[in-house]
């Protein structure tokens, strides 16, 4: 239950070059709704013209908003715990946040 409580932590932490939280990336449902949205995977994006795995999809926010580089997502093992938080996080929303 720790890593779905440090998934939402870190959704709304400010991180990155960019120094921002992912509160702005659209999983498919607009910007902000997450409920269930994990069940919605995978699905097709029309910004990036491709069908994206919820993963694909939080990696490419990461790398979008955050400014993160794709060499240091797949390098730090610190950013791939918080993809992992972040999914249980997501997987873990039923009815509320």
């Amino acid at each position: 239950m720790l890593h779905v409580f440090n998934g939402r932590e870190i959704w709304f932490q400010k991180l990155g070059p960019n120094y921002k939280s992912l509160e702005k990336c659209d999983l498919g449902q607009g910007v902000g709704s997450l409920n269930g949205v994990a069940d919605t995977f995978p699905k097709f994006f029309e910004d990036t013209s491709k069908t994206m795995t919820l993963k694909e999809r939080l990696i490419h926010c990461i790398k979008s908003i955050q400014g993160f580089s794709s060499s240091s997502i797949s390098s730090n093992e610190r950013i791939q715990q918080n993809i992992f938080s972040i999914l249980m996080w997501l997987n873990h929303i039923n009815g509320d946040q």
